[in-house]
């Protein structure tokens, strides 16, 4: 088998650059399309019936989305080089084909269910994906907050539960545990009625506990996760429009740069015509100016001849 040489394989990439920056949109589509028949081929293997019909087509079809993948992650790295892992999705994308190449090694064939998550994939391909992911990372500090003052209110209303209902209610305010679980049904309104009913029965005012944590932990603290994410979402908006500024102005510095490099280059050439132009012209000059002293020189010389 013959190798390719240095110069072809550089020849390839470069056409692989050129192809790739101007039917991106082609590609990009072609590996969503890939990433969805992978993850349906997946599904299918969960389904006794295909797994044993069709067994080995639906392996076939893994394998070769897998071998698409690496092509692809390889691809961009090559092309990239030191730039592929300065983009946080193209790490995304490297982690999620190397834990599905890792499932090849027998040591690891347990991973293989987490296959599946290879349709992670398709939120490096979908904008308005990778902006909602963008949103979510962005809402996290606000996230956390929150987070830690709704264990505050359910530990203090979960010691309270307990202490007061536990007795008369112990499947569902025995302990502690069972506390948090059954105020966590009646934040999401799932099934809270039939718990607080049963509460009611022995407790007639239980009401001043329930209705107090409803509007705190439903009404309250739940609008104001949605509130964080909607800013977030704003936020990241504002940044991706500034980014956009950005890049434009960054293209108009360059188209502009390249234009006075171009007019610099057009300056020279006409100043090294030019140059060119006057050297001719004094050369000519030259020689004129000898051949005028040359004739001068031979007229006194042919009248000395008939004396």
């Amino acid at each position: 088998m013959a190798f390719l040489s240095k110069r072809a394989i550089v020849r390839i990439f470069r056409t692989l650059r050129r192809e790739r920056r101007l039917n991106s949109r082609i590609i990009d589509n072609f590996i969503m399309a890939v990433i969805v028949v992978n993850a349906i081929s997946l599904g299918m293997e969960t389904s006794h019936y295909f797994s044993a019909e069709y067994g080995t087509v639906l392996r076939l079809i893994d394998n070769v989305a897998l071998a698409i993948f690496t092509f692809e992650i390889g691809t961009k790295m090559l092309l990239t080089r030191s730039r592929f892992f300065r983009n946080a999705w193209n790490i995304f994308d490297f982690l999620i084909v190397g834990v599905s190449l890792l499932t090849f090694i027998p040591q690891l064939s347990v991973l293989r269910s987490l296959r599946i998550l290879r349709i992670f994939l398709l939120i490096s391909f979908m904008p308005r994906l990778r902006f909602i992911v963008q949103s979510l990372l962005l809402s996290l500090p606000g996230i956390f907050g929150i987070s830690v003052l709704l264990a505050v209110m359910f530990y203090v209303f979960g010691v309270i539960a307990t202490q007061i209902f536990g007795a008369d209610n112990p499947y569902t305010f025995g302990s502690l545990g069972r506390s948090f679980y059954s105020l966590f049904r009646i934040m999401t309104l799932d099934g809270c009625w039939t718990i607080i009913n049963k509460v009611l029965k022995n407790h007639q005012y239980a009401y001043f506990f329930f209705i107090p944590f409803i509007l705190l932990s439903s009404y309250i603290i739940l609008n104001i996760f949605i509130a964080i994410i909607v800013n977030s979402m704003r936020e990241a908006r504002l940044r991706n429009e500034e980014k956009a500024r950005e890049e434009r102005q960054r293209n108009k510095e360059k188209a502009r740069q390249a234009e006075m490099e171009a007019d610099d280059r057009r300056s020279e050439q006409l100043q090294e015509t030019l140059m060119k132009k006057l050297n001719e012209i004094d050369a000519r000059l030259a020689r004129m100016e000898a051949a005028t002293r040359s004739g001068k020189e031979e007229a006194p010389e042919a009248k000395r001849v008939p004396e």
